[in-house]
């Protein structure tokens, strides 16, 4: 028979089939008879294209006992206490027309009567019948023999939808399975939800369990209300298709019982928030209950149903005049395997594995936020599964498992004004795209009852199976730290503001719309500095970078905020976000600086040993603003000791031993680099065994930093190392070292570790002791090291290493005056980003000529009148101006005017012919980032070897 459109049964021809032949045979017109002792197997049935629920048909030897045909019981098998929990001991009553069971007689139904238990007492109820009470107990009690193992498939089980739904909802089929929710012109919440429309008979009491909760019906949802909600009507658009399967083992001690539910709800729904929201909101419907499809005595262990749907929760609190809806749409995609497995010679343990996926969208439709605005919000949708035990009333049943899962949003906004009050907060959108609460119900003791097994209880899962999702973060940083303000005689120092995001995307999705920079002044919010205010991001751009000057009336400390603009799904949402926690970036401006500056930096000793001809000192390095200045100098005893200079005073850094092989004479200290602020300087001293090691001061205190290897060839006496620069946090430091084959090599120092950089060629001129390279400089961030190296033809060539490449740099004539083996480079310096290197290269005309590589092109920087040579040390950190010497003469070289004597410049252009006239400037050793300090060694009015350094503006 089936049910037509009408409703009504009309006879059809059915074909028949069994899952195993060789358990279960079936026959054309539906006549089930065993073929084996024990097992179990599926019937299946179909006719017109329709299939019907499967039946599970077993053969089991039963406990002692008795057993009932269906023809012996008068009516169903009904609860003796309506209001006691289902489980084992759970008692229910039947009448039978025959032959009562006595107390204590295990029972056990044959046919589709749920009757399976322990005969509690059999009273006369007139007419030949009795009235027999039983108590469900443990599977393992109704048979001496049984072997269950099914998987089931739930596609075409028994369903109901319930009334509520259906009072919401036009409710369709379409041809694959699927239910189409489509929402009723005036959807109603109903008070009344016992009963249903449904492929069974049965009851829902829900509703009447809510309402003793506290909750309440919003359209066709069961809400649970926490605070003080106040939302709007819902009326969402759904379509479920669920698939679920239930896989069941029975077989002496081997236990399974396993729902798998794949949940794929597209759904379309828009909650709308009113002003005061404050709590939280949980709401469900179910939209297809189906039955677990195993039939009689069965029925009373394993039997159940298992309620699926969707549902949301939104929580928070919302401080605005206007309402905030989320227009939430799209398919979330939850498969849970949930239940219990085992032997009991191994143990049972829970199942409970997750998986799924997600493209939902939510899209906040947010008024306009006033000054002190806020929205809070954690919204989710899900779809859920519950597996609930007990087919004798709904009431009854025991939930074993559940599971919800879906996208879930999190939104912290507030106003601008608000987010720079607090400067620990800032607006940011979460995003998980698979929120998943699963694990063992309220009820799962029932089932370790009812299977008679025992196990560790699952801990609840509350996880997101997908990555998380954030809003962009960035860093915020202004520098220098302190600049010079323009007048009417010159422009100001720029400062540059520097924003880098992590990323640029949310979901996937561009999110940056717009990069602003707001100014505090007298308390109030300005847009940046002209060049500085901001502008419209480019697809994936994370990098934002501007470059601003000030002017007198700005001396003192100024204080920028860095944000964006957000969008969100394609819509830009009407607030602004810090670019993180700690936005706030600030710059000091001074005074205009109208006058350079030239000085000598002194000695350690004016008299070394006694004799003032022996003074002498040399600058190697400078900080990134020029306030200190490093190198050596001889001591009182006339050693070379490392010194760092600043507010006009050097001091000695000391030593890595005082007494070298036990010779205090041998004591020697030289810096060479030093970081951005001054606070770490590195270089070369001998240590206690006498051997040249780096070194890195810091805090007072010089550290080693040890060798590529102790012992060179074997031999501990040829271990040496060499520090030559350091990056700008002090971090990295660079230099060479011999490594195990007392081969000089370049290294990278960081951590507290040393690692060789490796050669241009391992075996130059196919001799693997030729193999050589030294680091000289290092960028800003420790990325980019530059120095020299033998190339396969033996011959010295400037390199750039990243990233773990060390790559040639090429020459300024690959063949001096005609003869390619006399071609080489060397490279003294790099800019802040690693761009551009500076050092020097025999041109055609085989001279030595200073050069500047960028971009993959080396250009020769010339040579000074009257000089044959020339050589570049170091850059600013914008690789703009390159300082050097040029036949023993210091120059400073930029695109706009050439190479220029350093001497020349001071004093023609700043006009410190007093100061520097009777000097003799040597060399520029290193400039500062910042290009307005350049420091090196010359000749003083005394005939000496002395340090100095010049100040000069920026322009």
């Amino acid at each position: 028979m089936i049910v037509d459109t009408d409703g009504k049964l009309r006879p059809v021809s059915a074909e028949w089939r069994s899952s195993d032949d060789s358990i279960i045979q079936i026959s054309a017109d539906g006549l089930a008879s065993a073929a084996a002792e024990l097992g179990s197997a599926q019937i299946f049935a179909s006719a017109e294209g329709l299939s019907a629920s499967p039946t599970l048909a077993v053969i089991a030897r039963p406990a002692a006992g008795m057993l009932v045909q269906d023809n012996q019981i008068a009516y169903e098998p009904a609860a003796v206490d309506p209001d006691a929990e289902f489980g084992v001991g759970f008692r229910m009553r039947a009448r039978m027309n025959s032959d009562a069971a006595a107390a204590g007689q295990i029972i056990l139904g044959r046919g589709d009567k749920p009757i399976a238990g322990r005969v509690v007492e059999a009273a006369a109820a007139g007419d030949g019948a009795f009235d027999v009470t039983f108590e469900i107990v443990p599977v393992d009690d109704l048979f001496e023999q049984i072997n269950i193992n099914q998987s089931i498939d739930m596609t075409h089980a028994d369903y109901r939808i319930p009334d509520d739904t259906l009072s919401q909802y036009a409710v369709e089929e379409l041809p694959d399975g699927t239910l189409q929710y489509v929402a009723r012109h005036e959807p109603q919440a109903t008070d009344d939800k016992a009963g249903g429309a449904s492929k069974r008979q049965g009851a829902s009491k829900s509703q009447q369990r809510a309402q003793a909760q506290g909750t309440r019906a919003i359209g066709p949802f069961e809400c649970n209300v926490q605070g003080n909600v106040q939302i709007g009507s819902i009326t969402p658009s759904i379509e479920f298709r669920p698939d679920v399967r239930v896989d069941v083992q029975l077989s002496g001690d081997v236990k399974r019982f396993i729902v798998t539910a794949e949940l794929a709800p597209r759904l379309t729904i828009s909650p709308e928030l009113k002003p005061g929201f404050s709590g939280k909101l949980s709401c469900r419907t179910v939209l297809k209950e189906v039955k677990i499809p195993v039939g009689g005595w069965l029925s009373l262990i394993l039997g159940g149903y298992i309620p699926m749907g969707v549902g949301f929760d939104v929580g928070g609190s919302i401080s605005m005049a206007q309402p905030v809806r989320l227009d939430i749409s799209g398919e979330a995609r939850v498969t849970y395997e949930g239940g219990v497995m085992g032997t009991a010679a191994g143990g049972y343990a829970m199942v409970n594995n997750l998986t799924g996926s997600t493209d939902v969208s939510f899209k906040p439709v947010l008024p306009t936020f006033d000054r002190l605005a806020s929205v809070k919000i954690d919204a989710q949708v899900f779809a859920f599964a519950d597996v609930e035990l007990g087919t004798v009333a709904r009431s009854l049943r025991a939930n074993v498992f559940g599971i919800k899962g879906g996208p879930k949003l999190t939104m912290d906004l507030a106003s601008l004004e608000a987010q720079i009050a607090d400067p620990a907060y800032a607006s940011h959108l979460k995003f998980s795209p698979l929120k998943v609460t699963a694990g063992a119900g309220s009820s799962i003791k029932k089932l370790k009852d009812l299977l008679k097994i025992s196990f560790v209880e699952l801990r609840l899962v509350d996880a997101d199976v997908l990555p998380e999702v954030r809003s962009p973060r960035a860093t915020f940083a202004i520098t220098p730290s302190s600049v010079h303000a323009g007048d009417d005689h010159q422009v100001g120092e720029p400062a540059t503001f520097l924003t880098q995001f992590d990323k640029s995307t949310f979901l996937h999705l561009d999110v940056i719309d717009e990069v602003e920079y707001l100014w505090i002044r007298d308390g109030q919010l300005e847009p940046g500095r002209p060049g500085c205010t901001g502008g419209r991001a480019a697809a994936g751009q994370t990098r934002f970078e501007c470059d601003a000057e000030f002017l007198m009336e700005h001396v003192g400390t100024q204080t920028f905020h860095a944000i964006y603009h957000p969008k969100l799904f394609g819509v830009r949402l009407p607030i602004a976000f810090e670019v993180s926690e700690h936005p706030q970036a600030t710059v000091e401006v001074t005074q205009p600086l109208r006058d350079a500056e030239f000085s000598g930096l002194g000695f350690l000793s004016a008299a070394p040993n006694g004799h003032a001809s022996q003074a002498y000192s040399s600058a190697t390095g400078v900080s990134a603003d020029g306030s200190v200045v490093v190198g050596w100098s001889r001591d009182a005893v006339n050693r070379w000791e490392a010194f760092r200079w600043s507010n006009g005073a050097m001091v000695g850094l000391g030593f890595l031993s005082h007494s070298p092989n036990g010779n205090a004479s041998n004591a020697s200290s030289v810096a060479t680099g030093v970081s951005a602020d001054g606070s770490v300087i590195v270089g070369t001293s001998n240590n206690a065994a006498g051997k040249a090691e780096a070194f890195r001061w810091s805090n007072g205190a010089m550290i080693g930093l040890g060798f590529l290897s102790d012992a060179p060839s074997g031999h501990a006496s040829q271990a040496s190392s060499d520090a030559h620069a350091v990056s700008a946090d002090g971090s990295v430091v660079v230099g060479w070292s011999r490594n195990a084959a007392a081969r000089e090599e370049a290294f990278r120092w960081s951590n507290g570790a040393m690692v060789g950089l490796g050669f241009l060629s391992a075996a130059p001129n196919g001799h693997a002791s030729q193999a050589t390279s030294h680091a000289t400089d290092v960028s800003a961030d420790g990325g980019v090291v530059v120095g020299h190296s033998r190339n396969a033809a033996g011959r010295p060539e400037a390199f750039r290493w990243s990233n773990g490449q060390m790559v040639g740099l090429g020459f300024l004539s690959d063949a001096l005056n005609g003869h390619a083996s006399q071609a080489s480079s060397v490279a003294q310096g790099v800019s802040a980003d690693g761009g551009v290197v500076v050092g020097y290269s025999f041109n055609a005309a085989g001279r030595q000529e200073a050069f500047r590589w960028s971009n993959g092109a080396m250009v020769g920087l010339g040579i000074l009148p009257g000089t044959t040579w020339s050589n570049a040390y170091n850059v600013s950190g914008d690789g703009r101006v390159v300082v050097g010497s040029s036949g023993g003469k210091a120059f400073i070289w930029d695109a706009e005017h050439g190479m220029r004597a350093i001497k020349d410049v001071l004093i023609q252009e700043f006009s410190l012919s007093g100061e520097i006239e009777n000097w003799t400037l040597h060399g520029v050793a290193a400039i500062s980032a910042d290009g307005r300090a350049i420091v090196g060694s010359g000749t003083n009015p005394e005939g000496r070897q002395e340090a100095w350094r010049a100040m000069i503006p920026r322009r």
